[in-house]
């Protein structure tokens, strides 16, 4: 769904961008490149690589049903793990690329529905924009960032959501 919103944006050129499965991926994209991964670990390995880096990982243990974010530094008020069972939960995830010469920008999710819930955030009306505005610079750059979503599942789609934490980087 993500890719089917950005190729419809009337900035997308066909000749700006193109989309790749993960196996058809290498590291010199990620090195060289502006990126976009979408889809957890299990699903698009290449967001591995970024792991280190971030604060938001997503935990599985698939063999019991479980799929959690991590928080590796929870600040006051916030939980040291964010697991799906009532709620979705999603990362975007606004970084550097492996050569600090362009950027990767990481959506992945609990579920389809946590994935879903950040589509739904970087294409609704104001609500990525409001929060760029709060965390812009004095310059209007805008420094890389984490953001950790909730979203209510419904029949595996996302509900409106809501920004839980970020990080800035």
């Amino acid at each position: 769904e993500l890719f089917d919103r950005l190729s419809h944006l009337p900035e997308a050129l066909s000749t700006n961008y193109n989309i790749r499965y993960a196996r058809d991926t290498s590291v010199n994209d990620l090195k060289n490149s502006n990126v976009i991964l979408s889809g957890s670990q299990d699903a698009n390995p290449w967001v591995e690589v970024f792991e280190p880096q971030m604060n938001f990982v997503l935990q599985d243990d698939l063999s019991r049903g479980i799929r959690a974010f991590s928080n590796r530094a929870p600040q006051p008020g916030e939980k040291d793990r964010y697991q799906s069972d009532d709620y979705e939960y999603g990362v975007l995830a606004f970084l550097p690329n492996l050569n600090n010469t362009g950027n990767v920008l990481i959506v992945e999710g609990t579920s389809v529905a946590g994935t879903q819930a950040i589509s739904d955030f970087l294409f609704s009306e104001g609500l990525l924009e409001s929060f760029l505005a709060k965390v812009a610079k004095q310059d209007g750059s805008i420094p890389h960032f984490e953001i950790l979503l909730e979203s209510r599942n419904l029949s595996g789609s996302a509900s409106r959501s809501q920004i839980l934490a970020y990080r800035l980087h």
